[in-house]
């Protein structure tokens, strides 16, 4: 069944610039569960678990770091999860590092034959560490849940705007 009622243009107007503040009540709460639901699943699926694939938690700095907040202005929200540690960034998107016998300086103490034995044996180098990320897949996982429930609450927010 359709129904219909007529408003003035006062009052359609009144409603219409009331959907942004309608949808943003709707949407604070929604935004907020879904970055919690990003940092839950960053630190139970992609932190702990079997190296290689995982981090795996040896001393659980990183694993605390983890941590959200959101920001709301007049015309957005957003949601924010991440890290403060340094090298969570690393992790999260690989890195290289010195290896060999320039990794840390090179033997200070040998001389002559053996420091030249010691680079034959040692030779410097890079080694490329794989990637090993724990907040985009984390993302990746709830973004079909994410948008499904933006949109509804964004929904929610016009009908409660236009008086439904």
């Amino acid at each position: 069944m359709i129904t219909g009622a007529l408003i003035g243009d006062r009052e359609l107007v009144q409603r219409v610039s009331a959907i942004p503040q309608a949808a943003q009540a709707e949407l604070v709460p929604t935004v907020q569960r879904l970055i919690f639901a990003v940092e839950a699943r960053s630190k139970t699926t992609y932190l702990r678990g079997p190296r290689p694939l995982h981090l795996g938690v040896v001393t659980g700095r990183l694993s605390s770091s983890v941590t959200t907040h959101m920001e709301v202005t007049s015309d957005s929200v957003y949601g924010i999860c991440g890290t403060n540690v340094g090298y969570g960034k690393l992790w999260e998107l690989g890195f290289t590092k010195k290896v060999g016998a320039g990794a840390r300086g090179g033997p200070r103490t040998l001389t002559g034959g053996a420091r030249e034995r010691y680079f034959a044996k040692h030779p410097p180098g890079v080694k490329q560490v794989a990637a090993r990320p724990f907040l985009s897949p984390a993302l990746d996982d709830i973004r079909p849940q994410a948008v499904t429930e933006i949109q509804a609450a964004y929904v929610r927010g016009m009908q409660q705007a236009m008086g439904r």
